[in-house]
């Protein structure tokens, strides 16, 4: 049984690396043609408007449009570079996507600490985040909760 001083040091020790309010800013990832093909084998939705320029047109889009199921990898790199240890036990949370992201573009995410608890000794850490296209938001996951694994 962990007695609570030894709780309290543990989240102390956490809460050095994330206070609520506390926000993160990704390295720009620029979307390219490979990450398309590897969600769309992954997934299995061979729609053409996300490898083929003419079907994409066809559909009134500016370009081949990335799947929107790849902003979670892309989401879960981004954590993954912020949290301590890289590790993340469970990622969850409400999705919306905004707009399209073209083959090409530069996708900025950021992550905004909504609140951080101990539950039976392990750390839960609750998110909002944000990918932009230069100014444009283009996908948002709200309360994105994060289990780290005990060290």
């Amino acid at each position: 049984m962990t007695n609570i001083a030894e709780t309290n040091a543990q989240l102390d020790v956490f809460e050095n690396n994330f206070r609520i309010g506390d926000s993160f800013v990704g390295k720009p990832k620029r979307i390219g043609v490979w990450r398309t093909l590897l969600i769309m084998l992954h997934s299995g939705d061979y729609n053409p408007i996300h490898w083929w320029p003419p079907a994409a047109h066809k559909e009134n889009l500016p370009g081949v449009v990335m799947h929107g199921c790849a902003h979670e990898p892309l989401l879960s790199g981004f954590l993954k570079e912020v949290l301590p240890n890289g590790s993340i036990a469970r990622l969850s949370g409400k999705t919306k996507i905004c707009s399209n992201v073209r083959i090409g573009d530069l996708v900025k995410y950021s992550a905004k600490v909504m609140n951080v608890q101990l539950r039976r000794g392990t750390t839960v850490v609750t998110f909002d985040a944000e990918a932009h296209v230069g100014k444009e938001m283009v996908y948002f996951k709200k309360s994105i909760t994060v289990i780290l694994p005990k060290e």
